[in-house]
């Protein structure tokens, strides 16, 4: 009988440690990735709209691991350039 127990509980206590080693609770992260996405396209055209929300998306999916400064309208770059 203590032969059969045996694999049981460690499977059992194997499991467990690896459901709970994940739930720190912690949910600051370690490093911030600050990055700059350029844009031609004006602020108000849709493509600049889609890019807004995807970048809020990230942030958002990261818990703010990553930063995304937006610049639309060629502000760093016109259309020939990007």
């Amino acid at each position: 009988m203590k032969f059969k127990i045996f694999p049981i509980l460690l499977s059992v206590l194997t499991l467990a440690t690896l459901i709970f080693s994940g739930c720190n609770g912690n949910k600051t992260p370690e490093t911030v990735y600050e990055l700059t996405y350029n844009n031609f396209f004006p602020a108000t055209q849709y493509n600049s709209i889609l890019a807004e929300q995807w970048i809020q998306e990230i942030e958002t999916r990261t818990n703010g691991a990553v930063n995304i400064t937006y610049y639309p309208g060629g502000t760093l770059a016109s259309s020939a350039q990007a």
